[in-house]
């Protein structure tokens, strides 16, 4: 008996990567995510737009090998429009991202995510965290001009990561 999909999509099929852009559009840079979001969109490549809160990304990363997740970062040691770019193996490596974040606009965000993750035994093989530094979280502020220039770069590079990897490789790096 043939099997309905061919060789390469039985391979990959379920082995995708999950792109989620977390954030407010309503608070300045916190608008990066959604931002990126839209511009993913654009571009043809997938991607959720989430507030951010760890019991939502729980739910939308269960069962996903790979997640990447844009958000809004304030480090307060890099300009506005910096991109960071952190790894996150099994849950490990959540603490690095949780110590140069300081404190997230989400309350209960990524880093708790990732920790609840661990404790319930639902957190991806593999993330990538895309931090991009804000200048401002003021409510009804737009994007900055900083934050809007990399969340473009940011889209356009895993746009075309996207279209170009095999549908179970993650983005490559990208920092700038």
């Amino acid at each position: 008996m043939r099997h309905a999909l061919p060789e390469g999509a039985r391979r990959t099929r379920g082995r995708h990567t999950l792109i989620v852009c977390c954030g407010n559009a309503d608070r300045g840079d916190d608008g990066a995510g959604p931002a990126c979001a839209d511009a993913l969109r654009l571009l043809g490549a997938a991607a959720r737009c989430l507030p951010g809160d760890a019991f939502t990304l729980l739910d939308a990363w269960t069962g996903q090998p790979k997640v990447i997740i844009v958000d809004a970062i304030g480090t307060g040691s890099a300009a506005p429009g910096t991109i960071h770019r952190f790894e996150i193996k099994g849950g490990a490596g959540a603490e690095q991202f949780e110590a140069r974040l300081g404190s997230s606009t989400h309350g209960f965000g990524i880093a708790e995510a990732f920790r609840l993750g661990q404790i319930t035994k639902n957190v991806p093989e593999e993330a990538i965290v895309y931090g991009i530094e804000a200048a401002s979280f003021e409510w009804g502020a737009g994007l900055s001009a900083e934050v809007h220039a990399a969340v473009q770069r940011l889209a356009t590079t895993l746009a075309h990561e996207a279209a170009q990897a095999p549908r179970d490789s993650a983005p490559g790096k990208l920092v700038g």
